[in-house]
């Protein structure tokens, strides 16, 4: 979707821009639409019309939940917002089936369908657009916030386009805020945190990522029965690995963006292959989406914090269920929600029996290395079946593992290197992550300017090569 030229251009333009207005709250609001729906429009008029359309929708709706004195009243525009915004989430996760009808307008779809009809998927970011949109009306509707009075900076809110790759999604109180505080000079810490969080974010999803990716995932996951044990071995780490690395680098680059631009999001992961259990993976996996789901779509089935196990079982189970069915139609996805549905339902369980007390616990060294091994590779073993195309690959890929080939042609040092250096990474303790960001950030000026220059002379390097694409290529 983005590429190299068309969004670091945008970006170093608004970059410039926002400086020489970042004291004027509303001017650079404006700036930041402005570009924002820019940006989408030349992306895809298609999207740009669904999006202006639906967010004024929505604020229109939050208007009148606002003033109405029923519940019943609220309910029926909080109703017509969610179907709105369900109706617009699955025709993109659709979209593939809906573009051959819309051939002969190659004008309106942009770049949503690229040469010979192929279509090119919606980025996750997108979908958060829809989500966080409904969710703001759930939470007028509840008395939480005070509606937008500027449809303008509705449409920030909704649309703040740095978040358009990945997210991470933003609750309105976080938000609005920061719309109406002027901003001064960016301080050396922070202009220090976005360096390093653009590095990390750089190599994290282009420079391992896609790697792992282009030359180990891709090639196995395709026709695993070419590939040895080995090889098939490696390819299933590496899309785990791979999965976390691309969100948590474009996260980064998100957050850095915004920081840039004068704005903090929250952040999206924290060291999720650290889990503990299955409940404390997804406390720390795409959080804010996480906490989504739980507020608006688990909360509302179970009815209470005090339902019995059995309706928090099934509640589980429809919301992993409407998350992979929204991804795509496929049973090997049903597989995946199931499983995780089935681990999230035993480590409630065991926790209500007294088998650890929280999501957290606090146990022997041991005893946490162990757990966070098990966590991991039920957690690797389930994003294989996300990520396989069908239930043959699967066969496939599982007849291959008794074989005990061990050769393996295929793998590069690179390769295995890279693995072992995003499993260093993905186990890396959270405080040493946080102390070494810090020291950088406190850097002076030129460390930051020589770590871009030699990344930058390393994305070069590589992309002349063919091994790795510049970043934001693949977008």
């Amino acid at each position: 979707m983005l590429t190299s030229l068309d969004f670091l251009a945008l970006f170093a333009f608004v970059f410039l821009a926002n400086f020489a207005v970042r004291s004027r709250p509303k001017w650079r609001n404006a700036l930041l639409l402005v570009a924002g729906y820019g940006f989408y429009a030349n992306w895809s008029l298609l999207f740009f019309a669904v999006l202006m359309f639906v967010s004024a929708l929505h604020f229109y709706l939050a208007q009148e939940i606002a003033k109405a004195e029923y519940r019943d009243e609220q309910y029926i525009h909080q109703t017509i917002g969610g179907v709105m915004a369900a109706a617009v989430i699955v025709a993109m996760a659709q979209f593939h089936r809906i573009a051959p009808f819309l051939g002969d307008y190659a004008w309106l779809t942009g770049s949503l369908v690229g040469e010979g009809g192929a279509v090119n998927p919606f980025p996750i970011g997108a979908f958060f657009f829809f989500l966080q949109s409904y969710s703001y009306l759930a939470d007028v509707s509840r008395g939480r916030y005070v509606p937008y009075e500027n449809l303008n900076d509705y449409h920030l809110y909704v649309s703040f386009f740095p978040r358009i790759a990945v997210g991470p999604m933003v609750s309105a109180d976080v938000f609005r805020p920061q719309l109406t505080e002027p901003r001064g000079k960016l301080k050396p810490e922070g202009l220090g945190v976005a360096v390093f969080l653009i590095i990390a974010g750089t190599i994290k999803a282009t420079v391992i990522a896609e790697y792992l990716s282009l030359n180990v995932v891709d090639k196995v996951f395709d026709l695993p029965t070419l590939f040895s044990t080995t090889e098939v071995i490696v390819a299933v780490y590496g899309n785990a690995l791979a999965l976390y690395l691309k969100l948590a680098g474009l996260t980064d680059l998100a957050v850095a963006m915004s920081l840039l631009l004068g704005f903090e999001l929250p952040a999206n992961f924290d060291f999720p292959y650290q889990a503990l259990n299955l409940r404390d993976f997804w406390a720390r996996w795409m959080m804010p989406l996480t906490a989504w789901l739980r507020d608006y779509v688990y909360a509302p089935m179970t009815g209470s914090a005090g339902a019995p196990l059995f309706r928090r079982a099934a509640a589980t189970l429809a919301t992993l269920l409407i998350v992979a069915l929204a991804w795509g139609w496929k049973w090997t996805l049903v597989l995946w929600a199931v499983l995780q549905a089935v681990g999230l339902i035993v480590t409630r369980w065991a926790q209500a029996r007294g088998q650890g007390t929280g999501i957290r616990s606090n146990t022997s060294l041991l005893s946490r290395g162990v757990r966070r091994l098990l966590v991991f590779h039920f957690v690797v073993i389930s994003w294989t079946i996300f990520t396989v195309a069908d239930w043959q690959t699967l066969s496939d890929m599982v007849s291959i593992l008794p074989l005990q080939i061990w050769e393996a042609p295929n793998l590069t040092p690179m390769a295995v290197g890279l693995v072992v250096v995003a499993l260093l990474g993905a186990w890396m303790p959270r405080n040493l992550f946080l102390k070494g960001r810090e020291m950088f950030s406190r850097a002076p000026l030129a460390v930051h300017i020589g770590a871009i220059i030699l990344l930058v002379f390393i994305l070069m390097e590589a992309a002349q090569t063919g091994e790795i694409p510049f970043v934001y290529e693949r977008l």
